[in-house]
C-alpha cells in the first residue's frame, strides 16, 4: 500500500529524562534530536507564557502578565479592566490545542467581578478566591474529559486586550499564501494570495508572522498558527493600533507538489473534492476507510470522515484534536444547507478554533459535498464495511475513487 509522502510530525519529548534516554540510543535517534526545535526539545510547562516571554525578549509586543491575580488588581481599572485566566499545559505547543479553558474576568469595580467562561458566562462574584477555585475545577474537568494529565496543567494571568482577535497560518504548499481568521463581533476568514491587495492590518500580521517564525527557537520549516490581539484605544491609549502576540501552535511542515492536476479529466466512478489541503504522491495513495460511527483505534483507521451541519465544529473540537495529533487524514462532508447558509467561501463553513485544526494539522484535509459522499461511500457506510479509497491531491485539487 502506498503511504502519504509527508514527513511525519516530530514527536513531543515529554520531559528532560525522556530526551536523555533518547541520546543514549542509536545514531538515528541522536540525528532525530538534532532536528528538534528548541521548544520540542525543551517542552515548556507553560507554553503560552514561556513562548510569549521569548517573543517579548525580541522587543515585540505581548500583553502584560502577572505573577498573581492580586498583582493585576494593583493596577487601576482604567489601566487594566479585563483579566484573562489562560490554561497552560505542556501538550499545547505541538499536540492538542484549544481544549482547555480560558476565562475572562471583568472588573465592574474594585470589589465585584463578572466572569466569562464556560458555565459562568456573565456570572457576578465578589470573591476572587471563589473564581480561582471554580476555574481550577473547570480545568480539571476538561483535562479528564480530554485524557490529559491534570497534574501537568496550570494557568497564567494576563491582561485582556479588547477588540479584534486574529489568527494567521502560512500555506504549507504555496509560498506567500496565508489564511487569516478574524474575530471581533463578526467572523471573517480570508485566504491571502501573493499578489492580493491587502489592508494595513493584514500587512502587519504577515510581517510579524514571518519574523517570528524565523526566530532561532522555532522550526522555520513549520507553518504554525499564530494568534494576535489588535488593540484599538478604549481606556488606555498606550500602544493603540498595535498587534500583541498571544500564542504559537505547530501545524504542517512546508511541502510542495512536484506535479500538477490542472486540466485533469475525471476517470469513471471518480469524484473531485470541493477543497483540499495536503499533498499525495503523484501515483496517488490508497487508504482504509471506516464509517464515521466507528470508534477510532490506533493503527487501524487511516482515514476519518465527519458529516457536518452548521454547528459541526463547535461540538467536535475534541474529536478533531484527537485525530489531528494522530497524523490521520480527515474528510469533511458539507451538506447543501450548510453551503447555502455559509456561502461560497469554504473557510466560512464554521468559525472558531476547530476549523483551523481541521485545515492545517492533518497530513491531508479534504472537503466533499453531500452528493459525492452518498455516491462514493453510502453503500459501504450503511453496511459498516471496511473499504479502500484512492486519493490523489496536488494541494489545489483532489480526486477520490473506490478501489
Amino acid at each position: 500500500m502506498n503511504k502519504i509522502n509527508i514527513e511525519p510530525g516530530i514527536p513531543i519529548v515529554q520531559n528532560k529524562t525522556a530526551l536523555n534516554n533518547l541520546t543514549t540510543g542509536t545514531a538515528e535517534k541522536v540525528e532525530w534530536i538534532k532536528k528538534l526545535d528548541y521548544y520540542s526539545a525543551n517542552l515548556p510547562l507553560k507554553p503560552k507564557i514561556e513562548i510569549s516571554e521569548y517573543i517579548e525578549s525580541k522587543w515585540w509586543l505581548v500583553p502584560r502578565r502577572f505573577p498573581t491575580i492580586e498583582d493585576a488588581l494593583l493596577l487601576s481599572i482604567s489601566d487594566c479592566r479585563e483579566i484573562l485566566l489562560r490554561s497552560e499545559h505542556p501538550q499545547d505547543y505541538s499536540w492538542k490545542s484549544w481544549l482547555l479553558p480560558t476565562w475572562k474576568i471583568y472588573r465592574t469595580n474594585d470589589w465585584e467581578f463578572e466572569i466569562y467562561g464556560d458555565d459562568f458566562y456573565g456570572y457576578t462574584s465578589p470573591s476572587l478566591w471563589w473564581i480561582i477555585t471554580e476555574f481550577n475545577k473547570n480545568l480539571k474537568e476538561n483535562c479528564e474529559s480530554n485524557w490529559l494529565d491534570f497534574l501537568d496543567a496550570s494557568y497564567s494571568i494576563w491582561e485582556h486586550i479588547s477588540w479584534n482577535n486574529y489568527s494567521i497560518v502560512a500555506d504549507s504548499s504555496v509560498q506567500w499564501n496565508y489564511y487569516i481568521y478574524e474575530n471581533f463581533i463578526w467572523w471573517k476568514n480570508n485566504i491571502i494570495k501573493k499578489d492580493s491587495e491587502i489592508t494595513e492590518i493584514y500587512r502587519k500580521l504577515i510581517m510579524k508572522y514571518e519574523e517570528y517564525r524565523n526566530f532561532e527557537r522555532f522550526d522555520n520549516r513549520n507553518c504554525p498558527i499564530m494568534e494576535f490581539q489588535y488593540k484599538i484605544w478604549w481606556e488606555n491609549k498606550q500602544n493603540e493600533n498595535e498587534l500583541f502576540f498571544l500564542q504559537y501552535l505547530k501545524t504542517r511542515e512546508i511541502e510542495q507538489a512536484n506535479f500538477s492536476l490542472d486540466n485533469r479529466e475525471l476517470e469513471d466512478n471518480e469524484y473531485q473534492a470541493m477543497f483540499v489541503r495536503g499533498i499525495t504522491p503523484p501515483e496517488w495513495i490508497e487508504i482504509n476507510f471506516w464509517s464515521v460511527s466507528t470508534r477510532l483505534k490506533d493503527n487501524e483507521i487511516e482515514w476519518f470522515v465527519f458529516e457536518t451541519a452548521n454547528d459541526f465544529f463547535k461540538w467536535h473540537q475534541k474529536e478533531i484534536e484527537n485525530i489531528a495529533q494522530k497524523n490521520i487524514p480527515m474528510c469533511l462532508i458539507v451538506s447543501p444547507f450548510t453551503t447555502v447558509i455559509r456561502g461560497s467561501n469554504i473557510l466560512d463553513i464554521s468559525q472558531g478554533h476547530a476549523p483551523k485544526s481541521f485545515l492545517h494539522k492533518p497530513p491531508l484535509s479534504i472537503i466533499i459535498s453531500k452528493r459525492t459522499w452518498k455516491e462514493l461511500f453510502w453503500l459501504f457506510c450503511s453496511n459498516m464495511k471496511l473499504t479502500k479509497i484512492r486519493i490523489l491531491s496536488d494541494w489545489k485539487e483532489a480526486y477520490l475513487k473506490l478501489v
